[in-house]
């Protein structure tokens, strides 16, 4: 499993949408803030008394190249992001499921994650207590006074 590609886009739904809804409300943010600055810096640029259209066609004008290359940016920020959130919403779907299958008392598969995922200790250590409990289990059985409970 180290090296697989994940196939879904989206591997953690609730957590990488929020991470991508924070990217976007980020851009946004660097946006207007950066068209405020260019606004004043234009209004103040000329000294002429200037209307605010008169304002907005100058900044199309002088900065349309910044706003193209900015948006233009934007998915490709998305979509970086959204790769960088596998590598921590990724293990922790892995990590759910065999917790899951613990709890529900199911033997576990190996847990490991791909290589640039974060957190690989939390496998080792998964993987530590499901080998304890497995170790656990068959010996508990080996005992006469609890037969019953290996039934």
């Amino acid at each position: 499993m180290a090296n697989e590609k994940r196939s879904s886009v989206l591997v953690d739904c609730t957590v990488q949408r929020a991470v991508i809804f924070r990217v976007f409300g980020q851009w946004i943010a660097f946006a207007a803030t950066s068209l405020i600055f260019l606004y004043f810096l234009q209004l103040f640029s000329d000294i002429r008394q200037q209307s605010v259209g008169d304002v907005l066609d100058s900044m199309w004008a002088n900065y349309w190249p910044l706003t193209v290359a900015s948006t233009l940016l934007l998915p490709i920020f998305v979509y970086d992001t959204i790769k960088f959130s596998h590598r921590f919403a990724g293990p922790m779907i892995a990590f759910r499921r065999a917790l899951h299958d613990l709890a529900d008392g199911k033997e576990m598969a190996s847990l490991s994650f791909r290589d640039e995922d974060f957190w690989p200790e939390m496998a080792d250590d998964l993987n530590a207590i499901a080998r304890k409990l497995d170790e656990h289990s068959d010996s508990s059985c080996e005992q006469p006074e609890d037969e019953m409970s290996c039934v």
